[in-house]
């Protein structure tokens, strides 16, 4: 089980020979961010909010177990539950924006002006968020490490191995390691969207189908 950075470190230390810790440590979390954010497969639901009457905007908290609170990347879909307890559909995406905020925790769900709930629901909106960590932190699921974890070290081999007039400076290398990557940055979409990577997709319109 990867359940950190420096579990990452033996895969991406040989393909930079000379290489400090610190270094790859920096590429690894960089790279960590990176392949999160193409492939979108850490997901969350949030715990459901309670809507107040006449309130527009709510405070979305992934709640995570430990480290920095991760960066809210976007709304997979949200879901009101009506005053009699009926689960209403999805929620068109276009009634409501995700909004940062200066302080913790960091994002809203804010409903646009002619859409603002009308009456107080106890556990009326449920969330579902793409989720990416913030920089220089190790807050990301060991499941997601561990599945993931031969494309994040190529991503981090492939930033050391541009660093210009270094040892390990292997231009010619990047190119075969940022193949890796997209090759299982591919595998994690497919995975993400129909559940296995064993399948053939393609792109319609900006969607993968």
């Amino acid at each position: 089980m990867i359940a950190s950075v420096s579990d990452i470190l033996p895969l991406v230390l040989p393909h930079v020979p000379g290489c400090r810790d610190d270094f790859a440590s920096m590429a690894v979390r960089t790279a960590i961010r990176e392949f999160l954010a193409r492939s979108e497969v850490w997901q969350k639901t949030l715990t459901a909010i309670n809507l107040v009457a006449s309130t527009q905007a709510y405070d979305l908290n992934p709640d995570t177990s430990a480290g920095d609170e991760p960066e809210i990347r976007r709304v997979v879909w949200a879901q009101r539950t009506t005053a009699t307890s009926s689960t209403g559909p999805v929620i068109d995406h276009r009634i409501y924006t995700l909004v940062g905020k200066v302080a913790s925790p960091y994002y809203q769900f804010r409903f646009h002006d002619d859409h603002i709930p009308t009456a107080s629901v106890t556990s009326g909106l449920t969330v579902k968020v793409v989720l990416v960590p913030q920089e220089n932190t190790d807050t990301v699921p060991d499941f997601e490490l561990t599945r993931w974890v031969d494309g994040i070290a190529a991503k981090a081999a492939a930033y050391l191995k541009q660093m210009p007039g270094r040892r390990w400076t292997d231009l010619a290398g990047v190119a075969i390691q940022e193949d890796k990557f997209r090759r299982e940055v591919a595998s994690a979409v497919k995975t993400r969207i129909v559940g296995h990577k064993n399948v053939s997709l393609t792109m319609q319109g900006g969607r993968w189908i």
